[in-house]
């Protein structure tokens, strides 16, 4: 940023060049503030910080509507959402604002990185006591050493470190705590020519 803003300075500048530079300077702002908000909220989960409700949550509903803040992302990407909620709807013990949270990170994510593909999928499914989601991809395919290391903080693997895409390393951290903190795990498969899938569950609620 500094070394940017230092080349603002010279007056011979073109002016496509500085608002190049100017429009480079605010994607790395974001960037910063992003990852500042990131640490801090994970700081918070650590210290139990966070307030967590846990009360009967309707995940279907949570999950329409999480999706239909992605709309316009997956039609600028050309993106085709494959969803699969079924009917009647299905209800979790969890924490409402920690789901989207969880939802929305996940998203990003099969977003940043499932581009190629074409195609972002959804999933509700029940299993005994449990509500697993799945949110899947056609993207970029996870090496066994990403899959092992994918939920530590700051982790960035060969997968993330395309400059265009690359993340900070703090999402998948901060979903597998809020996960966590619900009674639920989160695992991830990938397979070569296939998808790669982030599968989460919670306790059912009759």
């Amino acid at each position: 940023l500094l070394g940017y803003i230092e080349v603002l300075h010279n007056d011979a500048l073109s002016e496509r060049d500085r608002e190049e530079y100017l429009n480079i300077i605010e994607r790395k702002g974001k960037e910063i503030s992003n990852l500042i908000e990131y640490f801090f909220e994970l700081a918070k989960i650590d210290d139990g910080d966070v307030a967590i409700e846990i009360t009967r949550v309707n995940l279907s509903e949570i999950a329409q509507d999480i999706l239909l803040e992605f709309y316009n992302d997956f039609e600028k990407e050309a993106i085709i959402p494959q969803i699969n909620i079924p009917v009647p709807r299905l209800y979790v013990q969890g924490d409402s604002m920690s789901i989207k949270r969880i939802l929305s990170n996940l998203f990003s994510n099969a977003l940043r990185y499932g581009k190629e593909g074409k195609i972002v999928g959804l999933e509700l499914r029940e299993e005994k006591d449990k509500i697993w989601v799945d949110i899947w991809n056609k993207g970029t395919v996870l090496s066994k050493s990403d899959i092992e290391h994918i939920f530590e903080r700051t982790y960035t693997g060969e997968y993330s470190r395309n400059p265009n895409i690359r993340g900070n390393g703090l999402g998948l951290a901060i979903v597998k705590r809020l996960v966590e903190l619900q009674n639920g795990n989160i695992t991830v498969i990938s397979e070569a020519g296939g998808r790669t899938v982030f599968s989460f569950y919670l306790k059912k609620s009759e």
